[in-house]
This record gives structure tokens, C-alpha cells and sequence, in this order.
């Protein structure tokens, strides 16, 4: 009877181990986390920034690729002791204190055990190490993935959990060698009795003594198990085991608490309790996970299932659970588990959605092309417009690589390099809103507006805003072309003959260099008018100003002043008497009748010129003493040319 006792404790302790305690190891509420705060777009919905800074769960995006920690909210800052922009200048590798190898040995075990989670070593910045619980999941945004992690400090869980293996360890030996000392004794008990009743009195002192003995043991097991009962409960956590056979299942107090109940009140409890407040379209799915353990084709069970609080309310858990015991036929006898209740985390993820769901249809409704960019200037969002306005195949879009996107874009621009310098002096000065104009080569313009998403004081990212303008530019610059140029010839007009010359005037004063001009007139050009008619004459004028632009230079100003008056400005001619072999050409290329309208015409014209800064030093000095050089021109005949010299004396230049 004592050697069974014995057995039983040593049974106990085993259960203990192999069956209960693997059911406390818990994952943290994991849920995926974005949000775009723009704040000239959202007004209501709370932003998924301001929603993943202030959870209270230690929370990190990572990109899988680089392991760069992307973002980190305040729980994390206060765990890890870095400040937000800290951690993320740095890869989650400079935390993680496992090596590569170790990761992947982790991440295999994780896969064989079902975990989806991981257990690292966790460096902090005051130098210590962590035992962390991780849980990772995918977070696919417009193509682009980031890992959203949760991190939980189990440290003293895994302190506890290692001190109880310890215990038990220390038990069972204990136990064994107690069990085969108590056989000796009984052994020699028996031979001794035949040679003294006297050894009877040893005997029973030793018997006294293992009772003794395995009363402490079993005062230790009820220490452990009470310990064991205060993880349970600072987890928040309920329990349950269930037969799987009978159907009769136990479940603990905090398990009722969830929902809504005392054990008392649902007694008397079996597996239908379970089943009459779970969602029942939430048991199909918790079947499909059942089924896949009891095939062994999944180590774990684990499923998140609505159950009904006593309030009438659906309450959020997450249950996991184990088959602790198997029949000899490979079939199920008996499971045990946990729920959490997970009702916070769901309730918050619902919220997340419809933020993400207000801000994704704000985007789509607008006219604007849309690119929302991270701090470190990577894509996290873009609307159709965008898509659209640049011209992106679906395919880039749906790769998200950045890389190919910007060159398909830059392939666009006149001057793409100007484009990426524009770009990087805005990411240099983090506060700045900024505007300028894209001109592409097919002749489109957009009008580029950005502006710096800034969270909590903290730059978070920026939004850009594209608008399509070819239209307005187009129009704009036919307005400018109408005023600033002569319809019937598209040479400049006055106003346009002002501004450059003026310009043209500066720029000779600043360099010291010459130049001249050229005031013309038709000779007997109402003659033209009178006889032919203005459509003739008309051709006429566009004859005249054809010939002045194929002997004059690009960068020569060519103008019509009105009627049949027309100036050419020579910018920096090399002499005098180099301007003056123009005026020669254009004179002796007109000495030939011009075909105007199906008409052969002789066309006579005059030249007065004068030089700066020989002649004059102003604009309107210059008009002047050409104009004067040109009566003179006129007055002394056709197809001359007259050169200002000085208010008395004009050359007598002729052809």
C-alpha cells in the first residue's frame, strides 16, 4: 500500500508535466496592424497609427527581407529601452540574440510542435537578455508584406516553468531511490525476522521514516501544484479537459469568468456545455481543426471561436488545446487545454479595418493621383488615379518593387534626374510641403503638391498628391502666345520685343558686348494693300518676316511692331559691320519679286540701325535713333539703309 502511494505521487507528477503544463504556454494576441494617418483626408476614424502606438502589447513591422525593424510603437520603446527612432535604425537581428542556425532549429520545432509562435532571446538596451514569446503574421498591404510581431516577456514564466522541471526531475529520482530503498528494507525485513524479533523495531522505524518522507514529497507536489494554479491564474487564462471518450469535461473557475458564469451555475458541466455557447458557425471550423490532431496530422489544436456571455453578448477565445493521452488503438482519450479571452484584440482589429476601409475609399474618390511614402521614402500606398495618371502596369504595381516603378516613371520625364534631386532635397528637410511642376515627353503636366505626415511630433511618412494640368498649361500658354505674339506672322509682337530686348540690353551692360538694331519698313506698302487687297498684302508681310528669320540667328530678336513696321535686335554681333552685312542680305535677298498669294511682287524696304553702346545706352534711345535712321532710310529712297551716328549726322549707306 505505501510502495503504490508512492506510485501514484510519482504518476501525479508525471501528468503534471507531460499533460498540463503545455497547455499554459500562451501566444500573445497577435493582429495585424496599418494605418495611414493623412491628415487632410481622415477626420473620424482613429488612425492606424495613433491605434498601434498606444496598444499595450509590445508591437514591431518588420520587413522580412532586411529584418529592418520598419516601425515600433511606445510598449516597445519602454521594453526594448530605445527610443522609437533607435529601434528603428536597427534590424531585428541586432536584438534577437540566437544565431541564424538557432532561429531556424527554433522555427522547424516551432512547425513540428503547430506553434505559431517562436521562443527567442531577447537583448535589451540596458544589456540584459529576455525569454520572449514572438508571434508573427504576414501583413500584405497593396502588395507590399511586412511581418507584424508581437512580443511577449515570458522570462518569468520560463523561470517558473524551469524551476518546476527542476523539482520534478529532483522528485522522481527521489522517489525511485526511496521506492528501491524501502524494497531493501522490506527484503531484509523479511529475512530478519527469522533470525530476531528485535530487527522488528528497525524495521518499523525505518517504514516510520518513508512515511515521513513521502509525506514532505507530498507536501512538495501540493507546493508545486499550487504554483502551478498561480501561473494559471496570472495569465488570465481558463482550463479545461476534456474525455474525449465519455464526453465529461472539467473546467476551471477563470474559464466560467469568461463567460459570464460561475462553475456552480453551469453545473452540471460536460462537453455540451462547451458546445451550447460557442458560435455555431465557429464549430465547423473548431471540427476541421479537432479532426486534423486526432489524424496526427497536427501536433496542436488551435482555433478562434465566438462564445456567448452571459449578458447575451459574443465574447472573442482563443482555443488551444492538447491530447494528452492516447488509446492503444492510436485513437484519443483525453485532451486538456486553455481558452483566452481574446475579445479586446478582435474588437480592435474590426476597428483597424473599417479606419483602413474609410481611408482606402477616401483615396479612390478623389481626382488626384495619391502616393503615400514611409519616412525612409519606400511606397506603402497608392490610388488608382496614380496608377493611372503614370501609366504603371497592374504587374508593377502588384510586385511592389520600388525600384522598377521609379524607372518606368523617370522614363517619362524631360528630366529625370532634376526629379530624383527634388525628391531627396524634400526628404531632407522632413517639415517642408512642397510644389513644383512634372513636364513629361509625350507634353503632359502634372502639378506635384507633398506634404510631411507628422504623428505625435514625430514624421511618420508623407503623402503626395499628383494633379494632371496639360490642359491648363496648354490654354495658359496659348493666352501668353497671344499676347506676346503676332498672329499673322508668329513673330513677337511689341510686347514681347520689349521684354527681350530689355533683357538683351542687361545682359550686353553686365558682359560689355555690343549690340544692334534694326528698325524696317515696307516701302509703298499701302500701294500693295490698295491694289491687290489685304489678303495679298497680308502674304506679303508673311514673305518680309520669313526672310528676316532665315538671315537672322536663333538667338537674334525678331519682331513685328505693327502694320509694315518690323525690328530685328542682333545680340552680340561681332561688329558693326558684321550686323550691317545682315540688313545688306535681307535687303538683296528682297531686291527679287516674292510670290504673295499667286502674285509676283517687287517689295521695296528701308533699314535705319543703330549700336550700343556706340549710338545709345537705353532701349527706348535705341527705338529712337533707329527710327530716325530709318526716315532718313525712306526719305532718301527704297532699299537703303541708314546708320545712326549722332543726332546731327546720319551715314549715307546705301546698296
Amino acid at each position: 500500500m505505501k510502495y503504490a502511494m508512492i506510485r501514484r505521487v510519482w504518476r501525479f507528477a508525471r501528468f503534471v508535466q507531460s499533460g498540463l503544463l503545455p497547455t499554459l504556454r500562451l501566444t500573445p494576441l497577435s493582429f495585424g496592424v496599418f494605418l495611414l494617418s493623412v491628415s487632410s483626408l481622415l477626420s473620424a476614424a482613429p488612425s492606424f497609427q495613433e491605434t498601434f502606438n498606444s496598444h499595450k502589447f509590445v508591437m514591431l513591422l518588420i520587413d522580412p527581407q532586411s529584418g529592418q525593424i520598419v516601425d515600433a510603437n511606445d510598449a516597445a520603446s519602454q521594453f526594448y529601452g530605445y527610443d522609437p527612432a533607435e529601434l528603428k535604425a536597427m534590424t531585428i537581428q541586432q536584438i534577437n540574440q540566437l544565431s541564424a542556425e538557432q532561429v531556424s532549429e527554433e522555427r522547424k520545432l516551432a512547425q513540428a510542435e503547430g506553434r505559431n509562435y517562436f521562443i527567442f532571446r531577447h537583448k535589451v538596451a540596458d544589456g540584459s537578455v529576455k525569454t520572449v514569446e514572438v508571434s508573427s503574421v504576414p501583413l500584405e498591404f497593396d502588395g507590399n508584406t511586412l511581418l507584424h510581431s508581437i512580443v511577449r516577456d515570458i522570462s518569468n514564466e520560463r523561470r517558473i516553468s524551469d524551476e518546476l522541471w527542476h523539482y520534478q526531475a529532483r522528485l522522481e529520482e527521489m522517489v525511485d531511490l526511496k521506492a528501491l530503498e524501502l524494497e531493501a528494507r522490506y527484503r531484509n525485513e523479511q529475512i530478519r525476522m527469522i533470525f530476531a524479533i528485535g530487527l522488528l523495531f528497525i524495521i518499523a522505524s525505518g517504514l516510520i521514516y518513508a512515511l515521513r518522507q513521502s509525506r514532505i514529497a507530498g507536501a512538495k507536489v501540493e507546493k508545486a501544484e499550487l504554483g502551478l494554479r498561480e501561473v494559471i491564474w496570472g495569465t488570465n487564462v481558463g482550463t479545461w479537459e476534456w474525455n474525449v471518450i465519455t464526453g465529461e469535461t472539467v473546467f476551471s473557475d477563470r474559464w466560467a469568468d469568461i463567460v459570464g458564469y460561475s462553475l456552480d451555475e453551469l453545473e452540471p458541466v460536460s462537453i455540451d456545455t462547451w458546445l451550447s455557447i460557442a458560435h455555431p458557425d465557429d464549430l465547423e471550423r473548431s471540427s476541421e481543426q479537432l479532426e486534423k490532431v486526432f489524424k496526427g496530422e497536427l501536433d496542436f489544436y488551435e482555433c478562434e471561436v465566438r462564445v456567448r456571455h452571459r449578458n447575451g453578448s459574443w465574447r472573442w477565445v482563443q482555443d488551444r488545446g492538447k491530447v494528452v493521452e492516447w488509446g492503444i488503438d492510436g485513437k484519443p482519450l483525453r485532451m486538456s487545454g486553455t481558452h483566452t479571452d481574446i475579445t479586446d484584440k478582435k474588437n480592435a482589429e474590426i476597428e483597424l479595418k473599417d479606419a483602413l476601409s474609410q481611408l482606402v475609399a477616401t483615396l479612390e474618390a478623389t481626382d488626384n493621383g495619391i502616393l503615400v511614402t514611409s519616412e525612409y521614402g519606400h511606397v506603402i500606398r497608392t490610388n488608382t488615379q496614380f496608377t493611372t495618371m503614370w501609366h504603371l502596369p497592374a504587374g508593377i504595381v502588384s510586385l511592389g518593387d520600388e525600384k522598377v516603378m521609379l524607372a518606368h516613371v523617370k522614363d517619362q520625364l524631360r528630366d529625370p534626374e532634376q526629379f530624383i534631386v527634388d525628391i531627396e532635397g524634400v526628404y531632407q528637410n522632413i517639415h517642408l510641403e512642397s510644389e513644383d511642376l512634372l513636364e513629361f515627353k509625350d507634353g503632359r503636366v502634372f502639378s506635384r503638391f507633398s506634404r510631411p505626415m507628422i504623428v505625435d511630433g514625430r514624421f511618420c511618412g508623407r503623402v503626395w498628391s499628383f494633379r494632371d494640368i496639360t490642359e491648363q498649361r496648354n490654354a495658359q500658354e496659348k493666352i501668353h502666345r497671344l499676347a506676346m505674339t503676332d498672329t499673322l506672322t508668329d513673330l513677337a509682337n511689341r510686347n514681347q520685343f520689349t521684354l527681350q530686348f530689355e533683357k538683351n540690353l542687361d545682359l550686353a551692360q553686365r558682359e560689355q558686348k555690343n549690340l544692334a538694331l534694326m528698325m524696317v519698313d515696307l516701302d509703298k506698302f499701302k500701294h500693295i494693300n490698295d491694289t491687290y487687297g489685304h489678303p495679298v498684302g497680308d502674304a506679303v508681310l508673311k514673305a518680309v518676316a520669313t526672310v528676316l528669320l532665315r538671315h537672322c540667328r536663333k538667338t537674334d530678336i525678331v519682331a513685328r511692331l505693327g502694320g509694315d513696321e518690323f525690328a530685328v535686335v542682333s545680340v552680340f554681333p561681332k561688329d558693326r559691320a558684321a550686323a550691317y552685312q545682315v540688313a545688306e542680305r535681307i535687303i538683296g535677298e528682297l531686291q527679287e519679286p516674292i510670290d504673295a498669294a499667286s502674285h509676283n511682287l517687287d517689295v521695296a524696304l528701308s533699314i535705319g540701325m543703330c549700336f550700343y553702346p556706340d549710338d545709345a545706352k537705353t532701349v527706348e534711345d535705341m527705338i529712337y535713333k533707329a527710327d530716325v535712321a530709318l526716315y532718313a532710310a525712306k526719305k532718301a529712297g527704297h532699299n537703303l539703309i541708314r546708320c545712326y551716328e549722332n543726332p546731327q549726322k546720319v551715314s549715307d549707306q546705301t546698296v
